[in-house]
């Protein structure tokens, strides 16, 4: 069956409905990786990143967008403060374990501004 017959056979409201929906998802796409891109940029010039410990592995269904959730500690040397960071919801369970390293892109401006890398 080619192409062709492919098509003929779907209705035609329902190509008119992937075709008007494709453009948006491409849009939301492209936009999401512009802006992990343009936060990967800001933080990683601003210090550098240090090295967590994972305290916790979980999976996440408190907020609209459920997923595998990391957390990681992490005490800086200097001022003996521990610091706490939460990666975002993943779609897939993270390969990491309590107890691994894990780096994380702080703000030295602003330390809750962080990106965590799995």
């Amino acid at each position: 069956m080619t192409f062709q017959q492919l098509c003929l056979m779907i209705p035609v409201p329902v190509l008119v409905l992937l075709a008007s929906l494709l453009p948006i998802f491409i849009f939301y796409v492209v936009r999401a990786l512009h802006v992990q891109r343009r936060r990967m940029n800001r933080l990683r010039g601003c210090i550098g990143c240090v090295p967590a410990t994972i305290t916790e592995v979980s999976l996440d269904a408190t907020t609209w967008r459920d997923g595998w959730v990391v957390v990681a500690a992490w005490i800086d040397a200097h001022s003996k403060q521990a610091y706490t960071f939460r990666s975002t919801p993943q779609e897939l369970r993270p390969d990491k374990h309590i107890g691994e390293r894990v780096l994380v892109f702080i703000d030295s401006n602003n330390p809750m501004h962080y990106l965590m890398e799995l």
